[in-house]
Order: structure tokens, then sequence, then C-alpha cells
């Protein structure tokens, strides 16, 4: 058997994990696009989608104001809280639909059974989050933070601190899952977070998917592969 860094050192800790919920263990990031443009659509108001698609990953309120502002200029009322009921609304009747992604169940049981502590650190609401992880069947981290259980969400850091402490651990000592392009670039998160971003790929066929990033923290810590 390959030996591990634990086996090398056996006081070696390895970080926590921080993992993102939709885009990174869940296949959802085309029908929030979907759920947002149609939300907004409603309302009278036309964005490309492909503005609306590099966006996600940060809640309504993160992202609609400046939207609003390059495409609806005159628009004086943006009805930001009723235009996310909206896309919530929508969305939800997409849950059903909705499959894990290539290898995130696979990849999250390997590392419990290693005894790696695992935070889902997510932008959705807490109900919506809910009804995701029921549906899909993840494997139950060691802590879930939403978008309720923050004052502000990505790409503000405060997901990831409370989601650190859940785990009784430094954010200096945890690696991000997740996708960078909706939050924010790769130099920004080492700047705002301390985490450094690399190319990640889930662990199963077909399953390397661009725009995936491992978020490692840029003072001492090492990556090591565990073995099966």
């Amino acid at each position: 058997m390959k030996e591990t860094q634990q086996d090398l050192n056996p006081s070696f800790e390895f970080p926590a994990v921080l993992f993102d919920l939709d885009g990174t263990l869940v296949d959802s990031n085309y029908q929030h696009v979907n759920a947002w443009s149609e939300a907004l659509r409603s309302a009278g108001i036309v964005i490309p989608t492909w503005k609306i698609h590099r966006r996600i990953g940060m809640s309504g309120k993160s992202f609609l104001p400046e939207l609003l502002r390059e495409f609806h200029p005159r628009r004086k009322k943006m009805g930001i809280e009723r235009l996310e009921k909206r896309h919530d609304e929508i969305f939800r009747r997409q849950i059903p639909h909705l499959v894990p992604l290539p290898g995130a169940v696979k990849l999250l049981k390997h590392l419990s059974r290693h005894r790696v502590r695992i935070a889902i650190a997510t932008t959705s609401g807490r109900e919506q989050t809910a009804r995701l992880l029921r549906q899909i069947e993840i494997p139950v981290a060691n802590g879930i933070v939403n978008g309720d259980d923050v004052e502000k969400a990505k790409p503000s850091p405060d997901i990831f601190m409370v989601a650190a402490r859940r785990l009784n651990t430094p954010l200096n000592n945890c690696m991000w899952w997740g996708t960078v392009s909706g939050t924010c670039s790769r130099p920004a998160a080492k700047a705002r977070w301390g985490l450094a971003c690399y190319p990640a790929v889930m662990v199963g066929r077909n399953s390397n998917r661009p725009g995936h990033f491992a978020c490692i923290p840029t003072q001492g810590t090492c990556l090591c592969t565990l073995s099966n």
C-alpha cells in the first residue's frame, strides 16, 4: 500500500477541506443560470446569460445591483429580494432532477474514511441547501454553512471563516474546493482569503471540469495524496 504523509509523520494533520455545493458537488450551475434568467425576464429585465453564468456562486444581493446598473441604468426600483425569491421558486422545481457531479460522493467518502475534516460552505439558503443534500444523498459533512448563517455572502470570506470555526481549525489550515469563476479571480482569492488557487479535478470518469479550483493556504501547507 502506498504510504501517505500521515504514515511518514504521525503528527501530520491533513488540512480541513471546505467544499462549495452548487457546481462543485452538484451539477446545478446551468439550472441556476436558467432560474435567474427566467426570474429577471418575468420582471421585464433582459441580461445575457453568459453574464449571469460568470456570477453563479454569488448571492443575488452581491451580483444583481452591478448587472442592473450595467444593463438597466434607468431602473430605479430593483426589487432584489423579490427577484431572489422568484429565482428560488424556479430553481426549486429543478432540484428533483439534479445529480452529484462525477466523483463527488466518492471523494467525500474517501476523505471521511481517512478522517479528514469536511465542511460544505455554500451561498444557498438553509432550505435550498437542505433540499439539495436530501436529493443527492451526499455523505454528511462535519459542518454545513449556508448563506443564512452569514451576513455577507461570497466573495466575502465570512462563509469560510464560519465553516473553519465549526471544524475547530484556523482558516489557514483549510483547503477550499469550489468554482472560482463565479466568486472571484484567482489573485483575488489569495488577496481576500489568504488562499492560493490551483486547478483541481474530481475523482471519477470524465470529471475534469474547467473552472474548478482547489484553494490552498498560502503559508506552510502542502498537498499530499491519500491512498485508496
